[in-house]
């Protein structure tokens, strides 16, 4: 089954509110709190990113007493749930309940890391 997941209208400043916080901690820094202008308030506005640990993270939490929780235990579970738009693969699933799909271009951040590894990668290279 598949669900469509209309865009957030987390930015819509139609449909909520960004309510600045007092600044706390050391740097002073002040977070936005978003709230909907519709029933339901926060929930109404949610968005949801599924993202999952590296091989390492599930590693980790066997090495600290979790043997089930390893990659090699974990992958077969995330490949049954997904329904990954490029299809299935040894690290994508296929036909599963969620949908998930890559991140595409234009997003400036993703573009931003891009370079910024990129520049990474050229200087370890050139020394």
């Amino acid at each position: 089954m598949r669900y469509a997941v209309p865009a957030s209208p987390i930015f819509d400043p139609t449909a909520a509110w960004h309510c600045p916080t007092r600044p706390s901690g050391p740097a002073r820094q002040t977070e936005y709190w978003v709230r909907g202008k519709t029933l339901g308030g926060p929930s109404a506005v949610n968005g949801m990113v599924p993202s999952r640990g590296s091989r390492a993270d599930y590693d980790a939490l066997a090495g600290l007493g979790d043997p089930e929780r390893g990659w090699n235990d974990m992958l077969p579970v995330f490949t049954a749930i997904e329904d990954h738009r490029l299809g299935a693969s040894e690290l994508r699933g296929a036909r599963g309940p969620l949908y998930v799909s890559a991140a595409g271009g234009g997003d400036p951040l993703l573009d931003r890391d891009r370079r910024y590894r990129a520049r990474l990668a050229l200087g370890s290279r050139c020394g």
